[in-house]
Formats: structure tokens, C-alpha cells, sequence
């Protein structure tokens, strides 16, 4: 996750949020570490193979993108965005919720 940012796109249409993802990776690759790849936090493996056909499509490849799931997803970006060292984080839902969403507001 370059510079430490967390994007999030609302809307009803997957053809029209995958238009937008597909946009923001071609900026964001032409600018990035080719040895640290681009993370799209996805639901669920259904996804993240219409994802990868799509960007492909859009793109003409779709190449060092990570696609996590959603729980390791999240996981992988508090501890990205966390100033601890820490694998271990003791935080209970409501911290945790807390820490989402200040992050978030950022």
C-alpha cells in the first residue's frame, strides 16, 4: 500500500468500479516498486479472478497486483499503517473498529 492510504469507491455497478480500479493501477504501477505489489482487498475468490480477466482486459496484463481477502486484507493494512513492530496486537472489536475508522477519516 503506497503512501499509506486506504481508497475506497462506492457504487451499484462492478463494470463501473473496475473502470476505476483499472485506472488507478495503471497511474499507480507507472509510479510504484516494481518488487512491491499494488493490494486490492477483495471478498472472495469470485472477485479476484473477474478482477484479474477485467484489468487484463483494460490493461492488456494484470501483473504485480496482490489480492488479499478481506480479513487478511484488513489485517495486512492495520499492520502496514500501524506505528508497532508488533505482529501480535491485542486489540478488542472496539479498538479495532476505533483504528479502522480513524484510519479511514485520514
Amino acid at each position: 500500500m503506497p503512501d499509506n492510504k486506504i481508497e475506497l469507491y462506492f457504487s451499484n455497478s462492478v463494470e463501473k468500479l473496475s473502470q476505476i480500479l483499472a485506472a488507478n493501477l495503471a497511474t499507480e504501477q507507472q509510479h510504484s516498486d516494481i518488487f512491491n505489489p499494488l493490494s486490492v482487498i477483495v471478498p472472495n475468490g469470485n472477485m479476484q479472478k473477474y478482477l484479474q480477466i477485467t484489468l487484463a482486459e483494460q490493461n492488456g496484463i494484470c501483473s504485480n497486483v496482490d489480492f488479499p481477502f478481506l480479513e487478511q486484507g484488513l489485517w495486512q493494512a492495520v499492520k502496514f499503517l500501524s506505528t508497532s513492530n508488533n505482529n501480535s496486537l491485542n486489540l478488542n472489536p472496539a479498538k479495532l473498529s476505533q483504528l479502522i475508522m480513524l484510519t479511514l477519516n485520514e
